[in-house]
Order: C-alpha cells, then sequence, then structure tokens
C-alpha cells in the first residue's frame, strides 16, 4: 500500500495495515514530520504535490494500492489531479490494481440532521467540500481510465472540512 499524504489518517491506515501484515509506504511534505515518521518505523517519503517527483512517482509503480489521503487546496483543487497525465502514466507503467480517494461527508452539506449514506445526493455547501466532491470524481475517472478498481470512503469530519 502506498499512501499518498502520511497526515493523521494516513497514518492510522499505515499502522493499522502495518499490524495486518501489508508492505506500507507514505508521503509527507515536511521533513521533521518524515523523521518522526521513520523513528516509528514507517517508510515515508518527502514529497510536494505541487510538484512531484520522478523519483516518488516511480516508487509509487511498485505498489498494487494507492490510498489517497491529500486534502483538495482553496483555489488549486486536489494538488495530485493536476498534474493528470504524470498520474496516469505512472499508473498505466505501475502495478497498480487498486485505488482508495479519502473524501469527506461534507460532500453532503447540511443534512439537518438526516441519516446518510452514499445514496444521498451529494450538496456540498462550502467551497472546500465542492473541491472535495471534484476530486472524488477526479480520481475515480483516472481509475476507470487506467482500469483499475477504485473507491471513495467519506470521513465524518467537521463541516468546514
Amino acid at each position: 500500500m502506498f499512501i499518498l499524504g502520511m497526515g493523521f489518517v494516513g497514518q492510522f491506515f499505515a499502522e493499522e495495515l502495518r499490524n495486518e501484515g501489508w508492505i506500507v509506504s507514505g508521503t509527507c511534505t515536511s521533513m521533521k514530520k518524515r523523521n518522526e515518521l521513520q523513528e516509528r518505523g514507517l517508510d515515508v517519503l518527502l514529497f510536494d504535490a505541487n510538484q512531484p517527483e520522478m523519483g516518488t512517482m516511480n516508487t509509487l509503480k511498485s505498489y498494487t494500492h494507492l490510498l489517497v489521503s491529500v486534502p483538495p487546496i482553496m483555489g488549486i483543487g486536489d494538488p495530485m489531479l493536476q498534474h493528470g497525465e504524470l498520474l496516469r502514466s505512472t499508473m498505466i507503467d505501475g502495478n497498480l490494481q487498486w485505488l482508495c480517494y479519502l473524501s469527506s461527508t461534507s460532500v453532503y452539506g447540511d443534512c439537518g440532521g438526516a441519516c446518510v449514506d452514499e445514496d444521498f445526493l451529494a450538496s456540498p455547501t462550502n467551497e472546500m467540500a465542492k473541491l472535495r466532491l471534484v476530486a472524488e470524481q477526479g480520481w475515480l475517472n483516472l481509475a476507470h481510465d487506467v482500469g483499475i478498481k477504485a473507491h471513495v470512503f467519506r470521513l465524518g469530519v467537521p463541516l468546514t472540512q
């Protein structure tokens, strides 16, 4: 499993997967965080999604599973999807079979306390939630284009996320 974005949620998945016997690598954006994660035994690469390095993209080619835990950026959207051709060629040339994008329940908007599931109509009410919904579709489309299985997991977070 390769995890783009070893923040709080990415770290949780990495630890759980390692405990299940998976080989896990991932990315983070600061040297300090990288060192902390490596001290905990995690294989972490320094990575800037705005300017992806070929070394990291080549590492991704050897993995069969990709978990994307990089949030969109205001004014930009998903920073990885802006490099669509690079992602596409990396996925086609690699071993990737499965992709999961971690999104947010904020894409449903204010549901007034109603129970929602994946069949509930998405109706984001803030800019970040709108960007999440666009990113979901972007990752699903990319996976479809390269012929791999894709999933979106909408995690419960505050509406500001």
